[in-house]
């Protein structure tokens, strides 16, 4: 484990003056970025990523009428890579609801009646000795 975050190791190699050289590149791998805390801005994100969706299927089509007309394997890629890049983004509103869920709940938990029955704070404060001034 790398002290800067995760990393992957990538062989490299080739030909150079006749003989075969390798070596192992250490490259760091780009920390997912955190989700905000603000239901704004997480409303905000979910907008960008459903807009993407919509590019991307548009995207989709587009190339899929071209290899209806005629085969290509760079259209072809390039369709498997939008595929690819749409369930990136499926799997990140997944991440964006879960996690307005899980904030409206901890604020509904916060904002909750004490459950019936349950004594109610003393306004002044005072112990519930039986004892008054």
């Amino acid at each position: 484990s790398s002290p800067f975050g995760p990393s992957v190791a990538i062989g490299v190699g080739g030909l150079r003056g006749g003989g075969a050289w390798g070596a192992m590149l250490l490259v760091q791998e780009k920390p997912k970025p955190q989700l905000p805390d603000g239901l704004v801005e997480l409303r905000q994100l979910r907008e960008q990523e459903l807009l993407g969706l919509h590019h991307l299927d548009r995207s989709s089509a587009e190339l899929s009428e071209a290899l209806a007309r005629e085969e290509d394997p760079v259209l072809r890629e390039a369709v498997e890579d939008n595929r690819r890049a749409r369930a990136a983004k499926e799997a990140r509103l997944r991440e964006i609801d879960e996690w307005v869920r899980q904030i409206t709940t901890a604020r509904a938990s916060l904002e909750r009646e004490p459950p019936p029955g349950a004594a109610a704070p003393d306004p002044l404060g005072g112990d519930d000795d039986g004892l008054s001034l």
